[in-house]
């Protein structure tokens, strides 16, 4: 179960059938339905690519210092 925003109804609504989308910036976010009010919900999930880039700096400083 997912908890999410409904914009309609002002309040959290659980909801148990979402569909996950990738925007077009390629960030991944998920879409419900909204049990009560029918509206539809719209979710951002958080991005995995701050510590991705993390270890890619880390690579790359290793690389700069053994030129």
């Amino acid at each position: 179960m997912v908890t999410i925003y409904c914009l309609k109804c002002r309040k959290k609504v659980e909801v148990e059938d979402t569909t996950e989308v990738v925007m077009k910036n390629g960030r991944k976010a998920l879409t419900a339905k909204c049990p009560e009010c029918g509206g539809k919900l719209f979710r951002i999930l958080p991005s995995v690519k701050k510590e991705e880039n993390k270890e890619v700096e880390k690579e790359m400083d290793s690389f700069d210092k053994s030129k």
